[in-house]
């Protein structure tokens, strides 16, 4: 994309609107030395026209240029970031929000929710008025005053965020529980979070985090004595970054004091990071040998918030600081996802298209918004996708995107990957498709790699529906 660490953006424009020539990697489907690539395991399957070497990141990277040039620095995230607040629409500035609020409206908005009109089943059984009643009677027998102070919270253990205070699954069809209709996104461990509401039986909170509001089980956050205490949590000079989408911690269950940490942290998550020196104060009952030491999140017995420690081994998928920002770096982060569960609002500890997306790029520092929606709207260079745009053009857009760039259709979000052999590729965490051809729609439920050339139900391929396409750098970089 950039060659010889200089940038060779280059402006032109087309019908959809202002695009980028980016070299986009065109790529043999043979070896070094001749060999049929195509040539797969008796055991794995893949997309049509992807092979197993398309799976791995250097595929991809071998013929892009300036692949290790470094497309932001920290100043430039920051100001990024600072960008993506300034949207207000975007998401929610959590650490400007009033510290009192009138909580009785407050309820009474949650409360006055519309049942869903369409059939949804809990357990296998249809929900009734009477159920969505008993969420409502939940919530408006909170205790709550007009003059409410704001509490503050961590998030101790990966949380299912949903829009009603309900445990279970709730899908539209009682036979698959892939699709939880309450559910709209998943807390990650550390993840700051405004209080403003508890069921009355004791078992929700009502949640705001910077991307996101909705009801989340009370055990999975602890509570911060105060701001200054939430405030100084999430200062961290030195930390590390969680960058594969699951890590494993195998201390810290629960000890004698009652204090419970999260047993999994998921990609993207940030830990405190303790030097050396500050180790030997931490009392810890094994060697540290070959380890980092890092702080955790914990809730004590009665909901309040609590550090513990835990040895993370230093090869554990961890990184000291966020990643540098590089193309290499955003496909071999994102590569790691492939063959995972697709998890609609962050379901099954997994990831749906978006928040796949959210996750990579956290791995550098990059805070953007939860939905494709809304990501699509963040800062970068952004391209149109025009609805009478020709096949030829749609392609001449494309050519000009680097390896990484986001793109978008109407309820989903790629990363996109390339070009081989007049086919263009994406990865993405996918529900369903169509392939060329069939009738039947597949549900992959899954991440993969596939190209453009699938359809969605409507029967169009996914490069007709492309709307937009965002290339997460600073415009001061072109």
């Amino acid at each position: 994309m950039l060659k010889e660490g200089k940038k060779n953006y280059r402006n032109f424009q087309a019908d959809a609107g202002r695009c980028f020539e980016l070299h986009t990697p065109v790529l043999d489907s043979r070896g070094e030395n001749g060999e049929d690539a195509m040539n797969q395991s008796p055991y794995i399957t893949y997309a049509p026209n992807v092979t197993k070497e398309m799976y791995e990141a250097a595929y991809w990277l071998r013929k892009c240029d300036g692949p290790e040039y470094l497309l932001m620095d920290k100043k430039e995230i920051d100001r990024f970031n600072a960008e993506i607040l300034h949207k207000k629409a975007l998401v929610n500035d959590i650490w400007k929000m009033a510290t009192e609020f009138d909580g009785t409206k407050r309820k009474m908005k949650w409360a006055e929710q519309e049942p869903l009109e369409d059939p949804v089943y809990r357990t296998g059984k249809k929900l009734r008025k009477e159920d969505f009643a008993e969420y409502q009677k939940n919530i408006l027998d909170m205790e709550s005053r007009e003059r409410q102070q704001m509490r503050y919270g961590i998030c101790v253990r990966r949380a299912d965020i949903k829009i009603w205070p309900e445990p279970d699954i709730v899908s539209a069809d009682a036979a698959d529980i892939y699709y939880d209709k309450f559910q709209v996104t998943a807390a990650r461990v550390n993840t700051p979070v405004l209080i403003d509401g508890e069921t009355a039986d004791g078992t929700f909170y009502h949640v705001i985090m910077y991307d996101y509001e909705g009801w989340g089980k009370r055990e999975h956050f602890a509570v911060c004595p105060n701001r200054d205490t939430w405030m100084k949590a999430q200062q961290m000079k030195d930390f590390l970054v969680v960058t594969v989408p699951r890590l494993r911690i195998e201390q810290c269950r629960q000890n004698q004091n009652g204090i419970r940490t999260g047993e999994e942290l998921t990609m993207g998550t940030k830990v405190r990071l303790l030097r050396v020196g500050e180790v030997e104060k931490t009392e810890l009952a094994q060697c540290t040998w070959g380890c980092y030491v890092a702080e955790l999140p914990a809730v004590k017995k009665d909901g309040t918030y609590q550090n513990v420690y835990v040895t993370i081994p230093e090869n554990a998928g961890v990184h000291e600081g966020y990643l540098p920002y590089t193309t290499k770096n955003v496909l071999k982060t994102a590569e790691q996802f492939l063959g995972n569960c697709y998890g609609w609002g962050g379901m099954f500890d997994s990831v749906d298209c978006s928040q796949l997306v959210q996750e990579v790029y956290s791995c550098f520092g990059l805070q953007l918004p939860r939905d494709a929606g809304s990501q699509a709207e963040a800062p970068g260079i952004r391209v149109k996708f025009s609805p009478d745009m020709t096949e030829e053009e749609r392609g001449s857009m494309l050519d000009a995107l680097p390896p990484g760039s986001a793109l978008f259709f109407p309820g989903h979000t790629m990363i996109y990957l390339g070009k081989e052999k007049e086919e263009y590729y994406v990865l993405s965490s996918v529900g369903s498709l169509r392939l060329p051809g069939e009738k039947a729609v597949r549900e992959v439920r899954s991440v993969i790699i596939n190209n453009l050339s699938v359809q969605r139900r409507n029967g169009n391929t996914w490069k007709e529906e492309l709307t937009d396409a965002v290339v997460y750098v600073s415009p001061a970089r072109i």
